[in-house]
């Protein structure tokens, strides 16, 4: 399919939804039938074929309207659906971001979640939630073809399907997770060298300690921590908004990470615990966060 019938699908979509809007603005069903499908249809998604879409999939309290899947079986894009002309939400207070984060702490990672009314389409990175494209297909002063062009960039399957190889690493720069990694830390040995984070970001480690500290800043961007201090650890706590344990004690060795404080007063594999209870409590999983060694 060259550019051309792109082009034509974005200006399907757009006189489908002028015609009929007081129809489409009234039920999502039918913004999907009319506006969503076709699209998906024309940027190389099968809709009929499951290995490559899937519709309405739920657990958790949280639901996809789509799940788009990679040529090996990954998940590309969870999406979730609005009535025509609806506003769309914050994609933090989406269902399908509840879904992400169950998929997530099972061991299946999601690339990028969407949202979309059929002609406003909103993508971000997960689980950063770091937008990467917002692509108003309705926006009649602009031309189609650069509508199009936009679109196909974010959700052509021919471009975006086939899996990037793995990069193979030496033994020197070795990568493991961090559920991975707790009997490593013990004895006296070394800290890993970088702390790799879900997004792609990485953040070098010097000390022990660190671990718990840029865990604990990672997760506030994220917005995912704030709401969860304190978090208590036995009858400590390892987060909170005041550097004090339970009954006024002061931690021992706080780092204040923008608004709370972590205790670092730990040995070497209790960092790491610590850093694997955040992740947890967040409702990520501590699989697609990794040590290089």
């Amino acid at each position: 399919m060259g550019l051309d019938d792109l082009v034509q699908a974005v200006e399907r979509v757009r006189e489908t939804a002028r015609k009929h809007q007081g129809f489409l603005s009234q039920s999502e069903a039918l913004t999907r039938y009319c506006l969503i499908d076709p699209l998906l249809r024309a940027f190389g998604w099968d809709t009929a074929d499951p290995e490559q879409v899937r519709v309405e999939e739920s657990a958790g309290g949280g639901k996809a309207d789509y799940v788009l899947l990679n040529s090996d079986g990954g998940i590309l894009f969870l999406i979730e659906a609005k009535k025509a002309t609806q506003k769309l939400p914050p994609i933090a207070t989406t269902e399908v971001i509840k879904y992400a984060g169950l998929l997530l702490h099972s061991g299946k990672p999601v690339e990028q979640l969407v949202i979309s009314n059929g002609l406003l389409w909103e993508f971000y990175e997960y689980p950063s939630l770091v937008q990467r494209g917002k692509i108003a297909l309705g926006d009649t002063t602009r031309r189609p073809e650069e509508a199009a062009l936009e679109l196909a960039r974010m959700l052509w399957s021919p471009l975006v399907r086939t899996p990037v190889s793995p990069t193979v690493t030496s033994s020197v720069t070795k990568a493991v997770s961090l559920s991975d990694f707790v009997k490593q830390a013990q004895g006296g040995s070394k800290p890993p060298m970088r702390l790799m984070f879900p997004d792609g970001s990485s953040t070098p480690i010097v000390k022990w300690n660190q671990l718990l500290v840029e865990v604990a800043r990672y997760l506030l961007r994220l917005g995912v921590l704030e709401q969860r201090v304190p978090v208590q650890w036995g009858k400590r706590y390892l987060v909170a908004r005041t550097p004090h344990h339970p009954g006024g004690i002061p931690f021992k060795n706080p780092r204040s990470v923008d608004s709370i404080y972590v205790e670092t007063h730990y040995p070497s594999w209790r960092c790491v615990e610590g850093a694997i209870k955040l992740i947890s409590i967040c409702g990520q999983h501590p699989a697609v966060y990794k040590v290089q060694l």
